[in-house]
């Protein structure tokens, strides 16, 4: 079990329906099995910040995206609400990438069996 603000991340992600990994790292960028999907499915994604204290998650199949933040004890300065902003966009876009990058990849090998004569993809 993951312990402070990964495991409240995770925590957070499960609440919402998704199997997360057991192991968050900062900074990385993770795809797993979609809310109700089996292992082999990568539907579900998430990016906890380096910093951290926020992050962001999502399940292409539903097109659910939540960003998610530690409990503060004091107000957000205007710096800190932007840059959050700015982190959360900016995984957005990665999450975006990737979904394009896989699927690119899934046409290829589509098209490469049915150039082969294979039906099965």
């Amino acid at each position: 079990m993951l312990t402070g603000t990964a495991g409240e991340f995770r925590a957070a992600m499960i609440a919402a329906g998704m199997s997360p990994p057991e192991v968050i790292e900062t900074a990385r960028f993770y795809r797993f099995a979609g809310i109700g999907k089996r292992n082999g499915n990568k539907a579900g994604w998430c990016k906890l910040f380096a910093d951290g204290m926020g992050g962001i998650y999502g399940d292409f199949s539903t097109g659910m995206v939540q960003s998610w933040h530690v409990e503060r004890h004091r107000a957000q300065s205007l710096a800190e609400r932007e840059a959050f902003r700015k982190q959360v966009e900016l995984a957005k876009a990665e999450a975006e990438d990737d979904r394009q990058r896989t699927q690119l990849k899934a046409r290829e090998r589509v098209s490469f069996r049915m150039a082969a004569g294979r039906t099965r993809a």
